[in-house]
């Protein structure tokens, strides 16, 4: 039986709730978020300037959307948002996501596609982002989308 265990991995390990987990939560799968969302002080937590920064970005983006760029939508709370490219061969396919999550990563910005739609392009930029590095941020994605673009006019 042991070299059964052994074979699976670490299976005991995963079933071991982590020491700040809340069963009224679930949450098992993010154990630094949940302890970073229960263990700070309401006071803390961002509010005004959280706003202010997803005003900023999806202003930004809001502005990516009226350039001829491929944007399709542009949706999301705070600074968790999707951004919906379209197809290189289609406007409906997925690989425009796909190949602007490609170019993001050339420029250093690390984005995936959603999982239940790749051509949306998953933003998730850190709580503490500065206000330059969202602009530095627009700008590579200006940059990845223009890429996007000529690939899809070839």
């Amino acid at each position: 039986m042991r070299g059964d265990d052994e074979r699976r991995g670490l299976r005991g390990a995963l079933l071991r709730p982590h020491p700040g987990h809340d069963p009224q939560l679930d949450l098992r799968g993010q154990p630094a978020g949940h302890d970073l969302g229960t263990h700070l002080p309401a006071g803390d937590r961002g509010g005004g300037r959280d706003r202010q920064r997803g005003q900023r970005l999806r202003g930004g983006l809001a502005a990516l959307q009226r350039e001829p760029l491929g944007v399709r939508s542009v949706r999301g709370r705070g600074l968790l948002i999707a951004v919906e490219v379209e197809g290189l061969d289609d406007p409906d396919d997925a690989y425009g996501g796909v190949v602007c999550c490609q170019e993001l990563y050339k420029r250093g910005v690390i984005a995936y596609t959603a999982g239940h739609a790749p051509s949306c392009v998953k933003l998730t930029p850190p709580l503490t982002i500065s206000g330059a590095e969202i602009d530095t941020f627009l700008d590579r994605l200006h940059s990845a989308l223009t890429e996007v673009q000529a690939m899809r006019g070839a």
